[in-house]
């Protein structure tokens, strides 16, 4: 299993193979980012829908992101935001 690290790079080249490195990125968030969109909204339909749109914003932000580890908390933001 590829570490955050390694996909997170990938997903930055923003090639094929990038986009399947963030597709396995959006497998490992989604859990917590549903989680974090309920807890603020208490609506599932309406959290998932600010889930996908907070991957669309992360996935034109990730050439931002400077620290693979930091991915969690920073994705965290852009969902409560």
């Amino acid at each position: 299993m590829p570490t955050l690290d390694e996909l997170t790079r990938r997903a930055q080249a923003d090639t094929e193979d990038g986009h399947a490195a963030f597709a396995e990125i959006v497998a490992r968030f989604t859990d917590m980012a549903l989680g974090c969109a309920y807890t603020i909204l208490r609506d599932r339909e309406v959290a998932r829908d600010v889930v996908q749109e907070a991957y669309v914003a992360a996935w034109r932000s990730l050439h931002t992101l400077r620290d693979a580890q930091a991915f969690p908390a920073w994705f965290r933001r852009i969902v409560v935001n």
